[in-house]
Formats: C-alpha cells, sequence, structure tokens
C-alpha cells in the first residue's frame, strides 16, 4: 500500500521520495509534475525540498501529511523536523483520533483480520495472517497487537476472538485517514482484477448522465444496499473474506460541468 510501516521512523524528505518512486513503480510515465500537482505544492518545491535545499512550510507540510494519509504521530514529527516549528500544533484534522485509531481506519487489513475472526479454520498467527492477507508478518502481528490494545480483539488458545460485533466511520473521521482507506481498497480492486478468476469476483460500471442533485439521495440508496447485501452474504458458516466496494465520480472536469 502507499504508506508502508517504514514512515514511522523514515524523516519527511524520505517519505516524499518513497512515495513518489512507489508511484513512479505502479505507472513508468508517472512524473515530478504530477506529483507535485497532487500534493498540492510547485514542483521547484518539491524538487528543492527532496533535494534538502529548503524546509516545507507548515501549511504545505500539514497540505502533503493529509494527501498522503500521513498518521497524527508521523505528522507531528515532520513538523518537528521543519527548522523554527519546535512544538508544533496540529490542526482540527490530526487531533480527531490517536495514532492506533487512525491506523485501524486507513489500513485495510485491520477489518480483513476482525473477519477472519469469524472464519472457524484460523489461527492468531502473524505468519499466517500475513500469508492469508498478502501482508508481511510484521504488518499482521502490528495490526493485531493495535486491535488488541483498543480492545476489538483477543487471543485466546491460539484464535482471534472478536470482542466488537461491527465497526463504522462517522463525519468525524478525518479525511486523511478515508482517503488513505478508500485508495487502499481501489488497488486491492485492481489487483483482484489481475489475480482472481471472473468466478471469485465481480466487476461491473455503467457511465450515465445524471442530475447531479440526486447525488445525496443516491449516497443513502448505496449505503442500504451496501447494508443489506453484507446482510445476504454473511451467514453462519462463513468461509472467506471480501470487500464491498461501489464507486461513483464523475468523468468530465469541474470547469466543463459549470458551463452547463
Amino acid at each position: 500500500m502507499e504508506i508502508s510501516l517504514t514512515h514511522s521512523s523514515a524523516d519527511y524528505r524520505t517519505i516524499l521520495q518513497q512515495e513518489y518512486l512507489a508511484r513512479k513503480e505502479r505507472n513508468k510515465s508517472y512524473s515530478l509534475r504530477a506529483y507535485s500537482k497532487q500534493l498540492g505544492i510547485s514542483k521547484t518545491a518539491l524538487v528543492e525540498v527532496m533535494a534538502q535545499k529548503r524546509n516545507l512550510s507548515s501549511k504545505n507540510a500539514l497540505k502533503v501529511a493529509e494527501r498522503l494519509g500521513l498518521s497524527p504521530d508521523v505528522t507531528k514529527r515532520m513538523l518537528t523536523d521543519i527548522r523554527g516549528l519546535r512544538s508544533p500544533n496540529l490542526d482540527s484534522t490530526y487531533q480527531t483520533l490517536d495514532e492506533d485509531s487512525f491506523n485501524v481506519i486507513s489500513e485495510w487489513y485491520h477489518y480483513a483480520i476482525l473477519n477472519l475472526a469469524k472464519l472457524k479454520r484460523h489461527k492468531a498467527d502473524p505468519y499466517w495472517v500475513g500469508r492469508r492477507l498478502g501482508i508481511t508478518s510484521l504488518e499482521a502481528r502490528s495490526a493485531i497487537l493495535r486491535l488488541e490494545r483498543m480492545g476489538f480483539l483477543e487471543i485466546r488458545n491460539n484464535k482471534l476472538h472478536r470482542k466488537v460485533s461491527s465497526l463504522s466511520t462517522t463525519e468525524a473521521i478525518p479525511s486523511a485517514a478515508l482517503r488513505k482507506c478508500h485508495k487502499q481498497n481501489l488497488f486491492l480492486a485492481i489487483s483482484s482484477i489481475e489475480r482472481d478468476g471472473v468466478d471469485d469476483r465481480y466487476n461491473t460500471s455503467i457511465t450515465m448522465a445524471i442530475d447531479s442533485s440526486r447525488l445525496i439521495a443516491a449516497r443513502k440508496l448505496f449505503l442500504r444496499f451496501r447494508d443489506r447485501m453484507c446482510a445476504f452474504l454473511e451467514s453462519e458458516n462463513p468461509d472467506s473474506v471480501y470487500t464491498l466496494g461501489v464507486q461513483l465520480f464523475p468523468v468530465v472536469r469541474k470547469e466543463d460541468r459549470k458551463r452547463r
């Protein structure tokens, strides 16, 4: 995924470089210009920051942290590293959640581990969990410990036991955590297309000309559909863990839509 565990100890310039290289690996034509645009800073500033010729401003640092989905601790350390910011104060976006809560929401495999606990044949073993989810044993171990600390999970007789029936987010969740979560689910969907046969997945889409005033009502329909599908697919004998994702997004630019 985009933000790795190594970010917990890396300086912010290294984080910027690692993220750029990761995106470049996925898309060979990806450029520094595109990267700077997505971060919301100029290409010149980005190049000079990564070359250690200048620091990010506090405003740009918060912008970069939000767009990369950096956790509160990493964001605070980044601000501390910037010259002149000895006692950084995070804005409300990053004060809402602590580090554990942020990571549970933003890293997809926490939800997957909670649902692995529903399977009869599972092990509370980080190596087993890592193999089943395609993550490292270190990521699996850290996630299990985090879920235990938060009271969502406990281990008994080498089995994972959920202590909560379900988890849901609210509108108070920082956008950085949700953006990271949504991006990770999209990458997982792409990986599934390449890896899994058509009998194990289902992908469909439709492009339409819509009345955008109905979007709020459409979101409510999506939520009802999601909950009904969950109730239909879950049973007394689950044997796998799936993620349901529904995407609805504009394919025309905002300026084009304003000219209607």
